[in-house]
């Protein structure tokens, strides 16, 4: 995944991270199935999709967290206006 790819994940909402992940999820399972039952071609497949769902469960966090805090800024807002009332 290039630089550009990672920053393009960035502007995706948390659900839309979820999908890819997910999609990335499927596509190492099927990868596992056919290496148990065929040979696989391009072994490093394993390593790129294992790589792009901890980029995604990353930024799905950072997300998150940014959420979290967002929240905690407007209850301290809400608490400032109302002590000043």
């Amino acid at each position: 995944m290039t630089r550009k790819n990672i920053e393009e994940l960035n502007q995706f909402t948390y659900e839309q991270v979820a999908e890819k992940v997910d999609g990335w999820r499927r596509d190492l399972f099927g990868l596992r199935l056919s290496s148990a039952s065929s040979h696989v071609k391009d072994i490093s497949q394993f390593k790129k999709l294992r790589r792009n769902i901890a980029r995604g469960l990353t930024i799905m966090q950072e997300k998150k967290m940014i959420a979290i805090m967002q929240m905690i800024n407007e209850m301290l807002q809400k608490n400032i206006q109302e002590e000043q009332v």
